[in-house]
């Protein structure tokens, strides 16, 4: 993942990308509003969060363990670049999937994840 600024290097295998997109998407609209926000993914106790500081968003990721949750901070970038970096990392999520699987841009529910992010089907 990269922004004007970052690049943002996150390497798991534990994150299914409708998922990622889901909370990169609520990441963003709560950076439109200039709100702090922390999101859970749905399959698995990762979480990941943006803190305004300034004039800057910390993009963080905090991980559960057995002794808690630790947090890395991955990026930091002014809300109108990580807005556009949320949405091209959002897109291109939806484009791999796509790329894997053409079939499912026919399907109802994913269509309306798309649509609920504010996205289009290539």
């Amino acid at each position: 993942m990269e922004s004007p600024g970052s690049k943002v290097d996150l390497k798991t295998s534990l994150i299914l990308s409708i998922d990622f997109a889901m909370v990169m998407s609520g990441l963003r609209k709560a950076a439109r509003r200039n709100t702090s926000c922390r999101l859970e993914l749905t399959t698995s106790q990762i979480e990941f969060s943006t803190e305004f500081t300034g004039q800057e968003i910390t993009f963080s990721v905090h991980i559960a363990r057995r002794d808690g949750f630790h947090t890395t901070d991955l990026a930091r970038m002014t809300r109108a670049d990580f807005i556009t970096f949320a949405t091209e990392t959002c897109q291109k999520c939806v484009d791999l999937i796509i790329s894997h699987q053409p079939r499912v841009s026919e399907n109802p529910s994913f269509k309306k994840y798309v649509e609920i992010m504010g996205l289009q089907i290539p």
